[in-house]
């Protein structure tokens, strides 16, 4: 263990995630790996603090990197959205310039190519975007069963008003500026094929309001098992916090039946279940501090939810 580097938990993790999308296994705690070396003084004290860290400061990337992750074919297609995003780019955080080149390059342009193979205008039949409109409204996911296969299962797209505003305001972006600029932007200027009616929110703003009150009802009588389960989770996180630091670095301890050894590193709060070999480790002072967290965040999510409740009760 001496010689893991973080270049190697890195090239792990990327070879987790690769062998878990081939599987089609959502898992969770693929870093926690990490966490525990650098807890266990493995990693130099110069490590970065966790591997999402990593993955959080890599960078932005530029316009061409935005729209070529969705490999566009139409070359001369591909270069008018690096250059609209461009022309968006002064105007817009990050994060929504994230999101448009995905709408754009691959919700729409992505979209038409796979169903229209060798597409390259804009200029689209009627026949065109109404399959579009309405295939951008649904999509295909993949859900496990429990009998262990994989089953496409087709939903209702949640952010298919976000698509359709995107679109619409890329064709009439573009309509607007080939007035001041035309040799740049008159031969993409086309009629927009998204229409006022299909970007109308109002059934969309009444739906996803009734999807949160369904889940409002669905999770109100949980309240009371759900404040129960974090107190206990709190007092036994205490506990084992406490038997852990009754402990000396180093040395083994009992708890619920269960034989445990601190880690050697003076400070830490780490332990590994002997019986386990230590595939079993849990860091008591986090788990300590989360557990009021974990409580008040719970208790405080069903007490709203009860309120919505209530005042939806009333309006009705």
């Amino acid at each position: 263990m001496a010689d893991i580097t973080v270049g190697d938990a890195v090239e792990y993790l990327a070879a987790l995630k690769a062998a878990n999308k081939a599987a089609n296994v959502k898992a969770r705690g693929n870093t926690l790996f990490y966490a525990w070396l650098r807890e266990l003084g493995t990693l130099p004290a110069e490590a970065p603090s966790s591997l999402r860290y990593l993955a959080n400061t890599s960078g932005q990337v530029s316009m061409e990197q935005l729209v070529d992750r969705f490999g566009v074919r139409c070359r001369p297609v591909r270069d008018l959205l690096v250059d609209y995003l461009k022309e968006r780019q002064p105007g817009l955080d990050y994060t929504s310039l994230n999101n448009l080149s995905r709408h754009l390059a691959s919700n729409f342009w992505g979209d038409l190519e796979q169903h229209h193979p060798g597409i390259d205008s804009l200029h689209l039949a009627p026949e065109v975007s109404a399959a579009w409109k309405q295939r951008c409204r649904t999509r295909i996911e993949r859900r496990r069963q429990p009998d262990g296969k994989v089953r496409e299962v087709v939903t209702e797209r949640a952010n298919v008003a976000s698509i359709m505003l995107s679109v619409r305001a890329f064709y009439l972006d573009i309509a607007q500026w080939a007035i001041d600029e035309p040799a740049r932007w008159g031969p993409w200027a086309v009629p927009s094929p998204i229409k006022d009616a299909d970007v109308a929110v109002v059934k969309d703003n009444k739906r996803r309001k009734a999807r949160m009150d369904h889940r409002t009802r669905e999770r109100l009588p949980a309240l009371p098992a759900v404040a129960r389960a974090a107190s206990s989770c709190l007092h036994a996180a205490k506990a084992r916090l406490q038997a852990l630091m009754d402990t000396r670095p180093g040395g083994r301890f009992a708890f619920a039946g269960d034989t445990f050894m601190r880690a050697a590193k003076d400070g830490t709060t780490w332990a590994v279940h002997i019986a386990t070999a230590g595939a079993s480790t849990w860091p008591s002072r986090r788990a300590e501090r989360s557990g009021p967290g974990r409580w008040s965040s719970s208790f405080s999510t069903l007490v709203s939810a009860s309120r919505r409740c209530w005042r939806t009760a009333i309006t009705a």
